[in-house]
């Protein structure tokens, strides 16, 4: 897929940035008479979709400094049917192509731009897939075959997903060593499968050295079957990472973030063990970033594991975790 030759233009602007993450973490520009940012994004979803989808339904980029009047959206060289900015800036409504600009299977590099000079490059953030198909294998690969699925690994960037066959979409436990699967250098891990709010997997063990996540009554929160669950969970991407640790000003981090977030999924519970560095530990506590509000809360289930090095807590919601020194300024306390 070629770029257009004002995609080429803004990679010159955008080369640092998108040569280490695939997202731009956002940066300012001033024009002669106003001040312009450039659009600042945080998830795509979904990430991909069959070469039959419905144009009428919307693709969601969330994020920041989207401008109202100018705010475009490329799939590669191919413009976006339409873009709505909603829910006051926080994210776009994108609708795909149709006709005869139709995206083709494949892999896309997603351009958000506001204008010429302000524009971020989402790279391989996109695809499109035939039917009942893996991913292009020139961007992806089949990593390992297990007998509950499959490992899908991005070429592009160091993202691993596991693929859970439809016949595990209710079973009563599932334990995996993602390490295992995927290798301890893939930074971002993700969970997918297909299913309905009838089926229920009863408990989903992910385990790893940044992070074990156990989530007790998981299921796909959409009603019909077919609607596919994708689940984040592990160590959070680079860009995301450096965008919400600046509200930490005040405190000192004492472990990764880990994040248990996704989309179209939901759960009754969920156990997260968290090994923490650099502190003896008597100090500590836990917080969770809410995507939705985007502030940090605190937790209050957790125990501490002087003798493993490890925060253990319980959460019934999705959100990015981190262990912290305890500070003298109060956190908001969550609803």
């Amino acid at each position: 897929m070629g770029y257009t030759g004002k995609l080429l233009t803004a990679l010159a602007i955008l080369f640092v940035s998108a040569f280490a993450f695939p997202f731009n973490s956002g940066a300012e520009a001033i024009n002669t008479n106003t001040t312009m940012a450039m659009p600042h994004v945080t998830s795509i979803s979904p990430g991909s979709v069959t070469r039959n989808y419905d144009s009428e339904m919307p693709i969601i980029i969330s994020g920041d400094f989207f401008n109202h009047e100018t705010v475009n959206v490329y799939f590669g060289s191919t413009r976006a049917h339409s873009v709505y900015v909603a829910d006051n800036g926080s994210y776009l409504e994108v609708y795909l192509p149709s006709g005869s600009r139709r995206l083709e299977p494949g892999l896309y590099d997603v351009s958000v731009i506001n204008t010429a000079n302000h524009e971020t490059i989402a790279r391989g953030a996109f695809s499109v897939i035939d039917e009942g198909s893996h991913l292009p294998n020139d961007q992806y690969r089949v990593k390992q075959e297990i007998r509950q699925g499959d490992v899908i690994s991005s070429l592009k960037t160091s993202e691993d997903t596991l693929i859970i066959s439809s016949r595990y979409r209710d079973a009563r436990i599932l334990d995996f060593n993602l390490d295992e699967l995927m290798g301890e250098e893939v930074l971002i891990r993700k969970i997918e499968f297909e299913g309905s709010s009838g089926d229920r997997i009863g408990e989903l063990a992910a385990r790893s050295k940044g992070a074990d996540i156990t989530i007790f009554g998981l299921s796909a929160s959409g009603t019909a079957r077919g609607d596919k669950a994708v689940i984040s969970l592990g160590r959070v991407e680079p860009f995301l990472a450096q965008s919400i640790q600046g509200r930490l000003w005040d405190k000192s981090i004492r472990s990764d973030l880990i994040q248990l977030t996704g989309e179209n999924f939901r759960f009754d519970r969920a156990r997260i063990t968290i090994p923490y560095r650099n502190t003896s530990g008597y100090n500590l506590k836990v917080l969770r970033y809410n995507e939705l509000t985007r502030r940090w809360y605190n937790v209050d289930n957790y125990t501490v594991s002087f003798i493993d090095r490890r925060v253990v807590l319980q959460t019934f919601n999705p959100g990015i975790f981190v262990v912290v020194e305890q500070g003298e300024k109060p956190w908001q306390k969550e609803n």
